[in-house]
């Protein structure tokens, strides 16, 4: 038996992610959400996620990592230097999956 919970009913949203009817509504309620984001965003994207998202959500992030907070999962890659570096302001989550531009992240709680 299959003990992983499955993600299904997929929404999605369109617009300023920082506005805060958006990040509110959705952000709080998801247990999954995709970030087309661009580097000098990140960290502003990390701390939104750390703000909004549940423990447990799956950060899933196309081309740019999103930051880690130090002491979690870190990848090093010669190509991606920031993948070796911890944030202490980055997300406390783990990097469940990371392969040629697609990363996800499993976010932990911060007591974690």
């Amino acid at each position: 038996s299959n003990n992983k919970k499955t993600r299904i009913n997929s929404e999605l949203k369109i617009g300023d992610m920082f506005d805060a009817s958006i990040s509110q509504s959705s952000l709080r309620n998801a247990n999954c959400t995709m970030i087309f984001g661009v580097a000098p965003l990140m960290p502003r994207i990390s701390n939104m996620i750390e703000t909004e998202c549940r423990t447990g959500c799956w950060i899933m992030s196309y081309r740019f990592r999103v930051p880690l907070a130090n002491g979690y999962d870190v990848v090093k890659n010669k190509k991606d230097h920031q993948a070796s570096v911890g944030d202490s302001d980055g997300i406390h989550a783990s990097l469940i999956y990371d392969e040629e531009e697609m990363r996800i992240y499993e976010l932990n709680s911060v007591d974690t």
